[in-house]
Order: C-alpha cells, then sequence, then structure tokens
C-alpha cells in the first residue's frame, strides 16, 4: 500500500515561498469559447499545463504530470444550489439519476440504456515529448460503448517531459506552453432528469525542478495539506450542457434545469496523488521521478500489472477499489 508522506514544515516553506501564476485548465471549445462540451458526444480535451511554481522570480520546469477522472465506483457527486455552485449538497444516488449511456447496438431497443459517469472510454494521445504515458484503469460503474464496459481509465501519468530549449534539457519552461490531450465520451441526460449541466472535475499534479509539486484541485484531503493545493477552491474542469432541443427538460421541471458536479473522492486522489509529497521531500529535481515507485492507486495485495494496465493480486484475480 502507498504510504501517504507528512510534509515537514521545511517542505511548507518551500512550496509556499513559491509564486503559482498561471492556471492550468482546458483548452476552450472553438465552438464558443467556453469549456461547455454537448451531452453523448466522444471530444478531444486538452489540458493546458501552466509552468510550476517558482522561487525569487524564477520559474520551476515541469517534469512530470498525472491526472485522475471522477469515474471510479465512489465518484461523489453534488447539486449546486447557486449558479457559481459556492453551495452544494451531496446527490444520494449518485450519477445515476443523472445520467446514462446508450447501447449503439441496439439501436431499436428504447430501454438499452445504463449508467454513465462524466467521462469515459478514455484513451491519451501518443505524444513522444514525454518518455512514458502510461494509463492506469479500474473498475467503473457499468456504461455502453461499442458494448457493455465495466473498466476504465482512471489516471494518467505523464512522465520525463523532453526540453523545450536546449537539447538533452528536462521539463517545461516558462517560455512555453504544453497541452495533454486525451479523447474521452461523455454522457447523455436521463430523459426524466431535471440536470440540464454535468460539471466534471479533473484534478491534476505538476512536478517540478527543486522539489516543487503540488496539486490542482479544489480543498485539501487527508494526504495532500493545503501547502500542496496549487489553487484553493480550483480544479481543472469541463462542462457537459444538455441538448435541449433533441433531449428536453420533462415538464415537471418547470423549465429549470439543474447543475450537477463529480469529482474523485478523497480517498482516489490520496492514492494517486500521495507521491506529490514525497517528490517535494525528497527535493527532487533534473530528472524524471527517479528511484520513486508509483504504485499507480494499487492497494495490497495488489500491485501494478503494466500490460493488463490496472492492478492485479499475484493470482491474476483483482478485488477492486
Amino acid at each position: 500500500m502507498r504510504t501517504v508522506v507528512t510534509v515537514t514544515a521545511a517542505i511548507s516553506a518551500i512550496l509556499m515561498s513559491g509564486v503559482v501564476s498561471a492556471h492550468s485548465n482546458f483548452v476552450e471549445n472553438p465552438v464558443d469559447g467556453s469549456r461547455n462540451w454537448p451531452e453523448g458526444t466522444r471530444q478531444f480535451l486538452k489540458l493546458n499545463l501552466a509552468h510550476t511554481c517558482g522561487h525569487g522570480g524564477v520559474s520551476e520546469d515541469i517534469r512530470d504530470v498525472k491526472i485522475v477522472f471522477p469515474n471510479g465506483t465512489d465518484q461523489v457527486v453534488t447539486e449546486w444550489l447557486d449558479a457559481r455552485g459556492t453551495q452544494q449538497a451531496p446527490v444520494g444516488s449518485g450519477l445515476s439519476g443523472i445520467v446514462w449511456t446508450y447501447n449503439t447496438y441496439a439501436p431499436a431497443d428504447q430501454t438499452a440504456w445504463m449508467s454513465g459517469s462524466g467521462v469515459m472510454s478514455i484513451k491519451p494521445s501518443v505524444d513522444n515529448q514525454w518518455k512514458t504515458i502510461e494509463p492506469t484503469k479500474e473498475p467503473v460503474p457499468s456504461y455502453y460503448n461499442h458494448g457493455e464496459n465495466t473498466w476504465d481509465v482512471a489516471a494518467i501519468t505523464y512522465t520525463g517531459l523532453t526540453g523545450s530549449q536546449a537539447k538533452g534539457k528536462w521539463g517545461l519552461t516558462n517560455e512555453f506552453y504544453k497541452n495533454i490531450e486525451f479523447v474521452a465520451t461523455l454522457p447523455n441526460f436521463k430523459k426524466d432528469s431535471c440536470y440540464s449541466k454535468l460539471v466534471v472535475d479533473i484534478p491534476a499534479a505538476d512536478y517540478g525542478a527543486a522539489g516543487c509539486g503540488y496539486v490542482w484541485t479544489k480543498n485539501p484531503t487527508p494526504g495532500i495539506p493545503n501547502e500542496l493545493i496549487a489553487s484553493a477552491g480550483y480544479v481543472p474542469q469541463i462542462t457537459v450542457v444538455r441538448n435541449l432541443t433533441k433531449n428536453p427538460l420533462p415538464a415537471s421541471c418547470n423549465g429549470v434545469g439543474k447543475t450537477a458536479e463529480v469529482r474523485p473522492s478523497d480517498a482516489v486522489l490520496d492514492r494517486y496523488f500521495s507521491d506529490v509529497a514525497t517528490w517535494a521531500a525528497k527535493g527532487k529535481g533534473g530528472k524524471s521521478m527517479p528511484k520513486l515507485q508509483d504504485n499507480h492507486g494499487c492497494i495490497a495485495p495488489e500491485v501494478w500489472h503494466a500490460e493488463m494496465g490496472h492492478c492485479m493480486k499475484s493470482d491474476g484475480s483483482h478485488t477492486g477499489h
């Protein structure tokens, strides 16, 4: 099991002395300049990497990046109680009463619907500027995409970004930007649901030179203290929007569409991002995670199986998370 490293006061001082400037966010939809995407579509999404924290006005280069998706079986779903989502309430039924996916192999069967997540059937783009791009799969609520699926990508780890200024130099410098791209299928809103928007949180972590490391997620968790939060209250996100022409709100909604938000649980974030504290504690720089063992969120007795792309026991079985 991955050990959560306690961040010392010295590490806190290092991180707090840095300045996190531009936010890491998703590239806008070219149609309207928003970060809204239509329900039931397959989209090529790009996360823009901001430069990392700096010391004394000097920006530190990004070495590695990790992103985590809210599509596991323990995803957290809330309803916005105001227009900005500053007040939210838990949705007890999760996404099961809000979105679903349609079985394209049975177009005549109007009952061929199954549960869905905020993003599904995820595939990262090939990008040879990284030494490795490794998706990690976990069990997810069963959904349709060219057949039934019960596993999907839960996180993607990008390691060893090559230099942007000099041959052989590691990392993304402040003079450049970088997008990481993946493709994902978005769910449909259930016809009897009063929800018209689903905000999908996709937290990310940056691992920089000289021990700079932080997480783009809204709030601290037991394993991610305030010192490792890039920008309090902020997380990279996209919004799935309902097609009110083809999929109008039921009359019972009185023309008012509600907004839900889905995010990974704190336990999931701690499993995948606890190595940010390790990175900062060891003051890494110049190389990509040397001798740092990433267990890809596996929980003992399961270990990471690279060929299968998910956690497994030694006998080839799995318990899931």
